[in-house]
């Protein structure tokens, strides 16, 4: 027998908002904090191969009130009646759908979680409710640093197929030099060269600083690889170095991890990871495995340049 519940709800203004609640059938710890899980682009609440069902049903197992939901014009969700910019709607939503848990399932404490574009939705508005224990972020936005670059260069400088393409004239960096030398002169690059410009660097840095101000968790979660707009652990760090990150952030590597958890091993990690944070105030040391090796270890590389912070490599 299932030791949960689920129920589909309407709520929110005009109720156009529709999200699926898991629900412990005993909830012997109410103190357990609720999870609000936040669309992932335009994919409708069940998130990528049904990550998000997979993921709230055993968190519900776990004791965790778990509501996933999408956003205004998203999935089944209506439209907002009046005109607010993407940003602005997102977090009306998100507001309304904490509104619903506490009024509904008389919860009090909730972790917001997204991957990708709902990461920094929950990134973003972390640190302006207070009801928001804690932020799990998987693959927020990371600006590339200067050791991003070297890092990517050098990976793709030892790939032999980068020289055969060279070579045969194929590369993109033919088209690019191209392009450079009939750029008239003075002409500014439209992409900075971390590959985010600077008002939403600004925005992310402000918001990462509020969450850490607040005293509020945050969990980051990264499915690293070369491919991948972050490349090494501490990325998050170089980034960001006017925001303060303590002992309440927890940062987990995934070495060479699909960013979208579609392989079972993957999905299983995740949950694993999730769940101990949050059962744990993301304290606990969790074994981790080394992207060359199977074998599993009680490493934690502990940041040089943030004392306190807790990164680990999986």
């Amino acid at each position: 027998m299932d030791c949960f519940s689920e129920q589909t709800f309407t709520f929110g203004q005009d109720r156009r908002l529709v999200g699926v609640v898991a629900l412990p059938r005993n909830r012997s710890d109410s103190r357990a904090v609720a999870v609000v899980i936040l669309n992932t682009g335009i994919v409708h609440r069940v998130g990528h191969g049904r990550m998000y069902v997979d993921l709230a049903r055993r968190l519900a197992t776990h004791g965790h009130v778990v509501l996933r939901f999408d956003f205004s014009g998203l999935g089944d969700s209506g439209t907002l009646s009046d005109a607010q910019q993407p940003l602005e709607a997102g977090r009306t939503d998100i507001r309304e759908a904490i509104d619903f848990l506490q009024a509904q399932c008389n919860v009090d404490r909730v972790v917001v979680m997204g991957l990708c574009s709902g990461a920094n939705f929950a990134v973003l508005y972390g640190g302006t409710d207070a009801r928001v224990d804690g932020v799990i972020a998987i693959d927020p936005l990371v600006p590339r640093t200067l050791r991003y670059y070297v890092l990517y260069y050098t990976w793709r400088l030892l790939k032999l197929s980068t020289w055969n393409d060279l070579l045969a004239g194929r590369h993109p960096m033919w088209t690019k030099l191209a392009t450079a030398l009939g750029r008239p002169q003075g002409l500014e690059e439209r992409t900075p060269s971390d590959g985010v410009n600077a008002e939403i660097r600004a925005m992310l840095e402000n918001a990462y600083s509020s969450i850490v101000e607040a005293k509020k968790r945050i969990l980051a979660i990264y499915t690293a690889g070369m491919q991948h707009q972050h490349c090494y652990r501490e990325q998050m760090l170089d980034a960001f170095p006017n925001v303060q990150f303590g002992s309440s952030t927890v940062i987990e590597y995934l070495n060479y991890r699909d960013h979208t958890f579609m392989y079972e091993e993957s999905r299983n990690r995740l949950f694993e990871i999730v769940s101990d944070w949050l059962a744990n105030s993301g304290k606990r040391v969790l074994a981790g495995e080394r992207s060359n090796a199977s074998a599993h270890s009680e490493d934690v590389l502990q940041s040089r340049k943030r004392p306190g912070i807790t990164v680990q490599v999986f």
